[in-house]
């Protein structure tokens, strides 16, 4: 399936015709370097959706997950993930969520993109669960999802979070035998800070 072609894919005009016009950009909207994409693979399509993730106006390249399902090709986790960064880039979470569901595989960065996407637009519970299920699961977290995990801690001010959740958080780091990261650190010490355990970071500001 890596090899797999799927029809051309028209950029300009497609993105631009009347029922995609919600769709925000410039007035002089670029495009890769071709407006066909022919015979398209996934390395073409891991290219286009590169471009766009790349570009400050990255909205019309949700055309081509559009494409995608419409044509009933299977993406490998590589195109999956790049669709999942785009529209998070886009601010669409409901599409980032649904590229994360229908994932071949899930993988750690996949994770960590949507964690990271919940949690920069408030949904702190959704973050959290997405965290406490790669826990749960075969991939095994690293310094930056723990950081995540940390700020959640320290943001959620409304949310029904546990106070301890900053040393539970400390506990599975110990247990997971994660290299700390001087942001690693810093969320540690913030998260203790905020919820009044001064002593355990001044440990950590020696």
């Amino acid at each position: 399936m890596k090899n797999a072609r799927l029809p051309p894919i028209r950029l300009s005009s497609t993105f631009l015709s009347p029922q995609n016009r919600d769709l925000p950009g410039p007035p002089n909207q670029t495009f890769p370097p071709t407006e066909y994409l022919p015979n398209s693979t996934a390395t073409s399509l891991a290219s286009a959706l590169q471009h766009y993730i790349n570009s400050d106006f990255p909205s019309p390249g949700q055309k081509i997950h559009s494409h995608v399902l419409k044509t009933g090709f299977r993406p490998n986790t590589n195109i999956s993930i790049k669709l999942l960064i785009l529209h998070l880039k886009c601010g669409r979470l409901k599409y980032a969520r649904q590229a994360f569901d229908e994932l071949p595989q899930m993988t750690l960065s996949a994770y960590n993109y949507m964690i990271s996407g919940y949690l920069k637009q408030g949904q702190v519970e959704e973050s959290l669960g997405l965290a406490r299920r790669l826990v749960l699961s075969c991939e095994k977290p690293d310094s930056y999802t723990f950081s995540m995990i940390l700020k959640m801690s320290t943001c959620a001010c409304n949310a029904p979070l546990p106070r301890s959740l900053g040393r539970q958080v400390h506990a599975q780091v110990l247990k997971s035998n994660v290299e700390p990261d001087d942001v690693l650190y810093t969320a540690l010490v913030d998260s203790y800070i905020k919820n009044g355990k001064v002593g355990y970071a001044r440990l950590y500001l020696r």
